[in-house]
């Protein structure tokens, strides 16, 4: 990635903002202003919807229960470059594989992600889900998860507004055990798409939980490059 093109990912995302001051989120809230919505819906098996892969959807469509190895959902990443842009190219999971592109967060690879990722559970109360960052070698095709970024969500929750978390780290970032030997703790923190020798995906496991919303705003968050 060119200096240029990275700069103008930077310039898109605060002209989006332009005339708009970016609100301090507070506890279980988000930011305001320009941001991109995707929804991850979830059915139970006998209520699929026909497969769909049309790319001006802001949905994916997940299975209400999953074990991996058997029912399976993998939202492959696609990376955008320096466009901000978003969007989802099969919104179809139910067949175990769903794909999403999305900007590079950090083009520069300075440790600054130029976007942030927030997250909540709506719908009914009850149910959970874990979401999990992961690469998987091109060649090898050997699948390493995130050490640190597994996201347990309880849809236990109390009723009314939805509580937001920003899970910008947990989810654009794969945090890696790179210690000889290994020892299974979490040193090194590598952002999506910083090797081009891997693939990268969001694994969903779901326990129940009929709806879980994302929100991508144009807005810079400092995360290094250590756990």
């Amino acid at each position: 990635m060119t200096i240029g093109r990275a700069i103008a990912l930077a310039s898109l995302g605060f002209a989006l903002l332009a005339g708009v001051a970016p609100r301090v989120a507070t506890a279980g809230d988000t930011p305001n202003g320009t941001h991109y919505n995707l929804n991850i819906i979830a059915v139970p098996p006998n209520n699929r919807p026909p497969d769909s892969n049309t790319s001006n959807r802001h949905t994916i469509i997940a299975p209400l229960n999953t074990v991996r190895g058997n029912v399976d959902c993998r939202i492959m990443l696609t990376n955008g470059g320096t466009t901000y842009d978003f969007q989802v190219v099969d919104g179809f999971c139910l067949d175990g594989d769903a794909s999403f592109v999305l900007p590079d967060p950090d083009p520069l690879n300075t440790g600054v992600a130029e976007y942030q990722v927030w997250l909540a559970l709506a719908g009914k109360p009850g149910g959970g889900a874990n979401l999990t960052t992961c690469q998987v070698d091109k060649v090898t095709l050997e699948e390493v998860c995130s050490l640190e970024s597994t996201i347990t969500i309880s849809g236990n929750r109390d009723p009314g507004k939805p509580k937001w978390v920003n899970v910008t780290k947990q989810l654009l970032t794969v945090c890696l055990d790179t210690s000889v030997p290994s020892d299974g703790v979490c040193d090194t923190r590598q952002f999506l798409f910083d090797d081009s020798t891997k693939d990268y995906l969001w694994q969903y496991d779901n326990f129940g939980n009929r709806l879980l919303k994302l929100r991508f705003y144009p807005i810079q968050q400092s995360i290094g490059f250590n756990p």
